[in-house]
Order: structure tokens, then sequence, then C-alpha cells
């Protein structure tokens, strides 16, 4: 049986947790070559993959992390506790964020929505708490002005419950304030395919359907005033320009095009 020794930093054992001044590495007894490391233990550049595989305990095979370079803890495996999966807990940490949403603690909300998302069995008859988490988490997002993540979390929620209105609403609003018009508008349709009585998402259609017809005018407007802009700087260097070109409707609906002086 060989008898394996604790590694020591200066005659001491590493367990201890004391923070007095930083210790010099005992390389003697840490199993490393003297010469090879001498001078080097005051620069954490110098800490390479061979020293750390001197600093691992023979018995556990846990890998010793540095603190304040040589300071050194242990960690073993069996500390590591998984996660136990279990809907009551998950539903108790809903509520809990529920109470912080209330009070305006947006990040301790989103923290305990987050912990239930964690603690929520994966099974398919759990998907509608999962997406009630996901869109409770997006809601503390939306007000955070963190919109992509709220779009995130909606879209999650919206791919396990469709019919999820309320996220789907959230989530029209996340992409309005990202002045995705057109996102949002498709997203009020799809409510009011859903639930064509939602009243909100009637209003919000009339509504963004005009703000993006008024987008795409602006957008219309700037490009034909850079296409003529480039069509007078042609048409310049031979003494005309696009006013002397006139267009009317005709009957048909086509445009005919005539030439003034």
């Amino acid at each position: 049986c060989v008898r394996h020794e604790p590694v020591t930093l200066s005659g001491r054992n590493m367990s201890d947790d004391s923070d007095d001044d930083m210790p010099v590495l005992n390389t003697a007894t840490a199993g490393v070559d003297p010469q090879e490391h001498a001078g080097k233990a005051e620069s954490p550049s110098n800490v390479t993959d061979e020293l750390l595989e001197s600093w691992q305990h023979p018995a556990s095979k846990a890998v010793l992390i540095p603190q304040k370079l040589f300071k050194v803890e242990q960690v073993h495996p069996a500390a590591i506790e998984p996660v136990i999966r279990d809907a009551k807990a998950a539903s108790a940490k809903k509520e809990e964020g529920n109470k912080w949403f209330k009070q305006g603690q947006l990040r301790k909300a989103e923290e305990c929505y987050t912990e239930a998302l964690l603690l929520s069995p994966l099974s398919a008859d759990h998907d509608y708490s999962r997406a009630v988490f996901h869109g409770n988490r997006a809601a503390c997002y939306l007000k955070m002005t963190l919109y992509d993540k709220c779009i995130r979390d909606c879209t999650e929620s919206i791919a396990l419950s469709p019919k999820y209105v309320k996220v789907i609403m959230r989530r029209a609003k996340a992409y309005e304030l990202k002045e995705d018009l057109e996102a949002a508008l498709a997203d009020v349709k799809a409510v009011l395919e859903i639930d064509p009585s939602y009243t909100l998402a009637r209003k919000e259609c009339i509504r963004l359907e005009k703000a993006v017809t008024e987008k795409q005018e602006k957008m219309k407007e700037e490009v034909i005033g850079k296409l003529k802009s480039l069509g007078n700087t042609i048409l310049g260097k031979f003494g005309l320009s696009l006013d002397n070109f006139k267009m009317q409707p005709k009957e048909d609906g086509t445009y005919s095009m005539s030439f003034e002086q």
C-alpha cells in the first residue's frame, strides 16, 4: 500500500482556510521538479497543466482549484448534487417569482422563473407549466428592455403551448419595440386566427397595419428620392433633369411619359 502525503504550501496543509499572506508552493512535497519551476511560483501565467496535475489529490482524483494563485481547495465529485425535478417545487418558485414581479423586483422574479424551469418535469403533461414559466420570464425581460431575450422565451413558450395568446401578444410587443412592425403585425393576426373575439388584438391589428403602411410609404419615398437624385446626376450632364419628364396615368392603369423642355 502506497502512502500519499498531502501537498503542503510552505509546510502547511492545503486544507488551511486562513487568508494569511500568499504562500509559496513547496515543490518538493508537491512532486514538482524544483529546478523546472524555480522562481515561477509568483506569476499566475506560469501555472501550467503539469503544475495543476501535481495538485490533484491521488485518492479522490478531484482537481484542486487555485485560490489566490497557490491557495487551493478540493472539490469532490460527491459534493455535486443533482437537480431533482419536482412539479410542486417548480410551482412554488413560480409563485415566489410572481410576488417579486408585482413588487417590481424583476431580477429576483427572473431568477425564480429560471429555477422553476430547472425544477419542472420535462414530460409532455407539464408542457403548459413550462410554457407559463417561459412566458413569465419573458414578461420580466420585456420590462427590463431585453427584447431579444423576451422574444426567445416567448418563442419557447409558444412552442410548448401554440395557442397561448397572451404570450403571442407579448412577443408582438417586443417585436414592435425592436421596430420590427411586420413581425409584430404577424403575431397579432395569429392571435386573431386563434381567437377572433380578442378585443385588444383587433385594436392592435388596426394600429399596426396603419403603422406598417406609413413605414412602407416612408421607405418608398426615401427610395424614390435617392433614385431621383441619381437620375438628375446623370441627366444633368446633358442639361436635363427628371422634371423634364411627366408621367400621365392612363385608363388601363398604365402610364404614359411625355417630355417637356
